[in-house]
């Protein structure tokens, strides 16, 4: 089986939808639905800078808050929790790709990542990224 961790994205719906309906403003965000799609991801989840892990079906709420400005402790933290949420919800056998940046994917602490394309680079080349 195969997950992608999307991370959440600036541009989002105002008002409470669903994780995949909040985030689908996004280009980035859609792309990555793509990226799945064409990769045959069998199952994503979104990492969300304020509520952890999410099923792209669980109700949020609009929000404006990133890890990015966040110090390297919060960072931490959050990706403690997010490694803990993991371990729960997805098979300890699934193949995981994370389709986020630096921020989103330094402190992830689980053994089945296969690969983190965009760890690296810039949300720039993230969007020309063909991945």
């Amino acid at each position: 089986m195969k997950i992608a961790l999307i991370s959440c994205s600036k541009k989002k719906r105002e008002w409470t939808h669903r994780a995949f309906d909040l985030y689908s403003k996004s280009p980035l965000f859609r792309k990555n639905i793509l990226r799945c799609k064409n990769n045959k991801i069998d199952d994503f989840y979104i990492l969300s800078a304020k509520y952890w892990l999410l099923d792209k079906n669980q109700i949020i709420s609009y929000y404006d808050y990133t890890l990015i400005w966040k110090s390297k402790e919060i960072r931490k933290k959050w990706g403690e929790k997010v490694s803990e949420q993991i371990k729960l919800k997805i098979p300890r056998d699934a193949e995981i790709y994370i389709l986020a940046g630096k921020y989103y994917s330094e402190f992830l602490n689980i053994p089945n990542i296969i690969i983190k394309p965009f760890e690296h680079i810039s949300l720039f080349e993230r969007m020309k990224s063909n991945i």
